[in-house]
């Protein structure tokens, strides 16, 4: 194996693991075909300029996932002899014509192969047909038990008896506005916020009030001034990693934002499902507002995006008549669902994903920077999405418009401004959907390219 030639950027994270992640990403891309000899344990390192070994590391860790296999006395080969798919064979139906930098998803194979593996274990376990019986609204007593483990990660100590399970992040929202917030109310949220807020507010006919942020997020005076002349019944924010902007609210930032809603009884509803991501983070808003605090986190960014499991954690008063908009809206979490992820938290799997993502967003967060060194981005070395502002003659419009025509999609700022809010000339870019290390980092040069190069001409209008 002479022609494979890899290349490890700059990274905060272990270096084993970047050169599993390389390994990995290039056997599904084909750079790396079955049957192929990798190199040396020494020749990878001297190539690499890292130790012996790291790549010994690193080749334990592409075997354990049953990329590669080793033979004594011949070397370190790719598996191969993958059997034709049967008609009942999951496949992949994502298309491969674009690199997709708009969608904020991350996809890891262990969580497959974790799967399979407590797939296993719950067809030999007895009693498996209560989860295909109905079962309570707030969800199973058990699976909020475990929720109750998830959240104390993060540092907000809850009984299981302030859990109400969901089916996803978004669904938790949904429930919580529902439970809260009457046609007309006013809520309040960040200028720039997620584009279902926006959908839920016109669907449920309430108004939304966009404050001013700064760079850690949300302004208290902002928020204090809006609950003074406005009586609105909720805010909705992001403490942590926000989406688009990236900001996170500092400790005392929170404590001053809590205190404000404690005074007006304003109820918080904190969506924190990139909360898991960052290593270090200051608690959730909500442990500072107990009263007013309805904390919102899913499975989906910190495990795996189709494990579709949400955990609503909100005061006494409120439990019930949020689990009723759970009931009408789904009528329950599937148990199934419940089921997985409170075995992955009980034994240490989510754990292991929550690490696993943090270390693949260092890695992407880090190749990211180096290609797009020079320009306005505001980022986290732990972030799946960036915010990249543009220079005042490279309008936002112009640079989709150019980017879709060579196949790149990123997410243009109206998804995200309010309606009475100028948008910012600026995009956001997902690092987490791209497949493989080097289609991001391809759909990241295209994206420098258009920036730096002459305007494009609009060939929709040739």
């Amino acid at each position: 194996m002479t022609i494979w030639q890899p290349t490890l950027p700059a990274s905060g994270g272990p270096k084993y693991l970047a050169i599993a992640q390389i390994i990995a990403d290039d056997i599904a891309a084909g750079e790396l075909v079955s049957g192929a000899r990798m190199p040396t344990h020494r020749d990878l390192a001297y190539r690499l300029g890292v130790t012996v070994g790291t790549v010994s590391r690193a080749y334990a860790e592409v075997a354990r996932r049953g990329l590669t296999s080793g033979e004594v006395g011949r070397g370190t080969f790719v598996r191969g002899g993958h059997p034709t798919p049967s008609s009942y064979e999951i496949r992949r139906t994502t298309r491969t014509d674009i690199i997709d930098m708009s969608m904020n998803r991350m996809t890891t194979g262990l969580a497959g192969e974790y799967m399979a593996k407590t797939l296993i274990q719950l067809a030999n376990s007895s009693g498996l047909s209560v989860l295909t019986e109905y079962q309570p609204a707030l969800g199973m007593p058990e699976h909020r038990q475990s929720g109750t483990k998830l959240l104390a990660m993060v540092g907000l100590d809850v009984p299981a008896e302030a859990i109400i399970m969901t089916n996803g992040g978004q669904h938790a929202i949904a429930a919580s506005l529902m439970a809260l917030v009457n046609p007309g109310d006013t809520v309040l949220t960040e200028n720039l916020t997620w584009w279902a807020v926006k959908a839920l507010a016109r669907t449920m006919n309430f108004r939304l009030k966009g404050l001013e942020m700064d760079d850690e997020g949300l302004l208290p005076d902002a928020f204090e001034q809006a609950c003074k002349v406005g009586s609105p019944k909720a805010l909705y924010t992001m403490p942590t990693l926000h989406n688009p902007c990236n900001s996170t609210q500092s400790d005392q930032r929170r404590r001053d934002i809590a205190a404000i809603a404690e005074h007006y009884g304003v109820a918080v509803i904190e969506d924190d499902v990139y909360g898991f991501l960052p290593s270090e983070r200051p608690p959730p808003l909500s442990a500072y507002a107990p009263e007013q605090g309805f904390y919102l986190t899913s499975t989906a960014k910190s495990f795996a995006p189709g494990l579709r499991v949400g955990y609503i954690a909100a005061p006494a008063r409120m439990t019930e008549k949020i689990g009723r908009a759970v009931q009408l809206t789904g009528w329950m979490i599937p148990p199934l669902m419940g089921e997985i992820a409170s075995r992955w938290i009980d034994d240490g799997t989510a754990a292991k994903l929550i690490d696993w993502h943090r270390e693949n967003a260092r890695f992407r967060m880090a190749l990211a920077k180096n290609v797009l060194q020079g320009f306005d981005i505001v980022s986290h070395p732990q972030s799946y999405h960036l915010w990249l502002r543009l220079p005042a003659d490279m309008p936002a419009a112009d640079l989709i418009r150019a980017s879709a025509q060579r196949g790149i999609a990123v997410s243009p700022p109206e998804s995200f401004a309010l309606d009475n809010v100028e948008a910012p000339n600026a995009v956001r870019v997902c690092l987490g959907a791209p497949e493989t290390m080097r289609q991001l980092e391809n759909g990241l040069h295209i994206l420098r390219d258009i920036i730096e190069g002459p305007p494009q001409p609009d060939m929709s209008l040739l």
